[in-house]
């Protein structure tokens, strides 16, 4: 999935339900008092958010849009897409020493994601592993001197993919 000018692998495995009974009232309000806003695909706040600017959480709804949060106290993935069902959420991230994004596991059990970068902290890799460690999908990128993409292969096998 390509997301405005950023490349995003993502998990599909929904539609699931996107908040508790009687709660999102209380999400949405918490969201509003702390001034975060959800940034979606294809938008400029998404690509600063994505380039490294914190902690997001994540959130894909039924119609394949992804929308980010940054991820705070009192800030969950229901306000995203205010309450509406979503087929991806939850995720706990990992960090290499550049700061970037190294990993992401998608729950105990469950499936994991893991980026490599060249030498210009560009992504280079994405791949998606089963919980018993099997390739699902893997998305490699090649760049001009301009830092565009020039190469993008994939192999996908279950995968939303789309753009």
């Amino acid at each position: 999935m390509v997301a405005g000018d950023t490349p995003v692998l993502v998990h599909n495995c929904g539609p699931v339900p996107n908040s508790k009974g009687g709660e999102l009232s209380i999400d949405l309000m918490e969201a509003d008092l702390q001034g975060v806003k959800p940034a979606f695909g294809g938008t400029e706040e998404f690509n600063t958010a994505m380039s490294g600017s914190g902690r997001h959480l994540w959130a894909v709804d039924e119609s394949g849009k992804v929308g980010i949060v940054p991820a705070r106290g009192g800030i969950k993935h229901s306000v995203i897409f205010g309450g509406n069902p979503v087929t991806g959420a939850t995720a706990t991230y990992s960090y290499n020493a550049d700061s970037l994004v190294s990993g992401i596991s998608y729950g105990s059990g469950k499936d994991t994601q893991s980026f490599g970068y060249d030498s210009q902290h560009r992504l280079a890799s994405d791949t998606l592993k089963t919980s018993s460690g099997t390739a699902v999908a893997s998305v490699s990128y090649g760049y001009n001197a301009d830092s565009e993409v020039t190469i993008a292969d994939s192999t996908a096998i279950g995968w939303l993919v789309g753009g």
